[in-house]
């Protein structure tokens, strides 16, 4: 291959990979708008501390425990306004939504009993006396009973159909987070002075395992993609997973600093943390076990649930009285006239590829070898035949 031909390639080759990048770096895929981020969508102001949170599944209500106060803030999911206050007892802590009977329970810290909120009216229906220092609350959708984490007691409450106790189950030393697998039937405690994960199972209320976690376990989340229990530590600053089939702890995620709360995204199978310390809010990639991303939220991000209603995450920020709304999120669309720009540079890119395709090729001039024989030509208008060779001596 001649050096013009190959400068000629080169010069079409270049031109081509020129045209490819202003393609690609004008599609939608590379400006992002088919990539999504988790990104605050909108940002609650209510009342003094807000702390436990549930979800009503019904219709997207968010319940909000206002721990400095006396009052729970029903949040409208679909507007994300404060619709109601409905008033508990003291410090209220945990909550968790019952869906076979439309019922709130709300765990109140300050005065050792839980409030029991009809969702229809946002007005409390009873209060149940259970042991001191209710915190983490879940509801048992297989046995229909609330398990309540009484931190002072190393215990938890169980409360039945008829918003009665009907059990207390011994678990470890100052007990915090509850969960309930669906996959197996049974309730997860963490316990924050043990170090521990207690299993209860929901059919005998009898612990069954004991796991052992990183330091200072708070919040704990079942996700249902792939029957892991995760739990985050807020002592050692990270997450631990635990095989719901086996109760083995399988993994350690490290995520931020002074976790405090987790829940699981069933849209996106994503884990959501709370970093207390950090104000951000982790998020893991349930099929990694890896941090995918952290979202800035505001000061002392406490507790955290999914709305399956609209697909947003809450966030308590309890130091600064407020609930951030976490959404995935797509980019802004281009702009037209970054449409234009881009149309413009593929037009020349693809105008000057083609005109370097349809040039045509210089030819290679042609010379007389050395030593080859005299050329003859004809002299123009005598016909004489001339010798271009020299004369010879006479």
């Amino acid at each position: 291959m001649t050096s013009v031909r190959r400068s000629k390639w080169v010069a079409q080759g270049a031109v081509l990979l020129i045209l490819f990048v202003s393609v690609l770096l004008t599609t939608p895929l590379a400006r992002g708008t088919t990539f999504q981020k988790d990104t605050i969508v909108a940002t609650v102001r209510l009342g003094t501390e807000p702390w436990g949170l549930a979800v009503d599944t019904t219709n997207g209500d968010v319940y909000v425990a206002d721990i400095g106060g006396t009052t729970v803030s029903v949040i409208d999911g679909k507007t994300n306004s404060v619709v109601a206050n409905v008033t508990v007892g003291s410090h209220p802590d945990g909550v968790a939504f019952d869906p076979t009977n439309g019922e709130v329970y709300v765990t109140n810290y300050g005065s050792s009993t839980v409030s029991v909120i009809n969702c229809s009216t946002d007005e409390v229906i009873t209060n149940v006396l259970v042991l001191n220092g209710p915190d983490g609350v879940a509801f048992d959708p297989k046995n229909g009973n609330v398990y309540v984490a009484d931190e002072f007691s190393n215990s938890v409450s169980v409360i039945g159909v008829t918003n009665v106790v009907t059990a207390t189950v011994r678990v470890g030393a100052y007990p915090w987070g509850v969960a309930f697998d669906s996959a197996n039937g049974e309730v997860y405690v963490t316990n924050e002075g043990s170090n521990t994960l207690s299993v209860i199972s929901g059919s005998s209320n009898t612990v069954i395992e004991n796991v052992t976690v990183g330091d200072s376990p708070y919040g704990v989340a079942f996700d249902s993609a792939n029957g892991n229990v995760y739990v985050a530590n807020g002592g050692s600053h990270t997450v631990s997973v635990v095989a719901g089939s086996t109760n083995a702890v399988i993994d350690t995620v490290s995520a931020g600093a002074g976790q405090d709360d987790i829940a699981f995204d069933s849209s996106n199978r994503n884990l959501y943390v709370t970093n207390w310390q950090m104000n951000i809010v982790s998020v893991i990639d349930g099929s990694t076990n890896n941090v995918v991303s952290n979202v800035t939220v505001g000061a002392n991000p406490g507790q955290v649930a999914f709305d399956p209603f609209n697909g947003d995450v809450y966030v308590t920020n309890s130091n600064s009285d407020s609930v951030s709304v976490v959404a995935m999120v797509s980019p802004a669309p281009t702009s037209a006239w970054e449409y234009a720009v881009a149309g413009v540079v593929v037009a020349l890119a693809v105008t000057a590829f083609l005109l370097l395709l349809v040039r045509p090729s210089r030819k290679k001039s042609e010379s007389p070898a050395l030593g080859s024989a005299p050329t003859i030509q004809e002299h123009s208008g005598q016909g004489e035949i001339l010798s271009s060779a020299c004369p010879s001596a006479q």
